[in-house]
């Protein structure tokens, strides 16, 4: 019996791991294919994170749905933890980024994909009670790419990119991304805070007239503040 459960054990964490890695693999290639037109880079660290936190909540919700298959609230919790361990990977990996622009999220497409990513996750588990069946397989694979194709794509149409002065985000993203030495790293971080403070005002001006206000039109705000600013990748922190 205990070689039993120790298998049952190393089945799900191997399951996690090829899940998870998946789940990653589509979201970091995705990512590489966005061009904004601006200097990129991703820090490895945060990066690794989000891949750990996939496998890791992937696995978290595949003992759930093994151990409490006939529990609704079991599975309803597994649902969850997997469906919000997608989106954290998701969010956490564009939070890597390292680029020469204000990066912005609409709230309502950010909250649109984290439900649909739970919901259909959840949906995906509940249908896996049973999977004696090829067509219940091939149903249940199919509700998680639902699941993990919606948050991505609806969190990618959440964000817009506001580009920064073109030498201040290549020496910022230089510098954070470590291609500069320790030396170069803090004079170009010190000679980006300046140039950013000057830059300030038509960064302003070019938040109002260009971007932002086109993505407004084509999506009326439900209140006075629909943005989440995410990240200014130029920073000395």
């Amino acid at each position: 019996r205990a070689a039993t459960h120790h298998l049952a054990w190393r089945r799900l964490l191997i399951t996690a791991a090829m899940f998870g890695g998946s789940v990653w693999s589509l979201h970091f290639v995705a990512m590489i294919a966005f061009h904004p037109d601006l200097h990129i880079a991703y820090d490895p660290q945060v990066t690794a994170a989000s891949a750990a936190i996939v496998v890791g909540g992937a696995f978290v919700a595949l003992l759930l749905w093994r151990w409490g298959s006939d529990e609704p609230a079991i599975l309803a919790a597994a649902g969850l933890v997997l469906g919000l361990s997608i989106a954290a990977m998701h969010y956490l990996g564009v939070g890597a980024m390292r680029l020469s622009g204000l990066l912005l999220f609409d709230h309502r497409y950010v909250l649109a994909s984290l439900l649909l990513s739970v919901v259909l996750a959840s949906l995906a588990l509940l249908r896996a009670c049973d999977l004696t069946r090829l067509g219940r397989r091939i149903e249940v694979a199919l509700w998680l790419v639902l699941a993990i194709c919606s948050l991505h794509f609806t969190g990618m149409a959440a964000m817009v990119v506001i580009p920064l002065a073109a030498e201040v985000g290549a020496d910022a993203v230089g510098a954070l991304s470590g291609d500069l030495d320790a030396g170069d790293r803090l004079a170009a971080l010190d000679d980006g805070l300046d140039e950013l403070l000057h830059l300030a005002g038509d960064v302003r001006d070019h938040f109002a007239d260009t971007a932002p206000r086109r993505f407004l039109n084509r999506k009326p705000p439900v209140s006075g503040r629909p943005w989440l600013v995410f990240r200014l990748a130029p920073s000395g922190g």
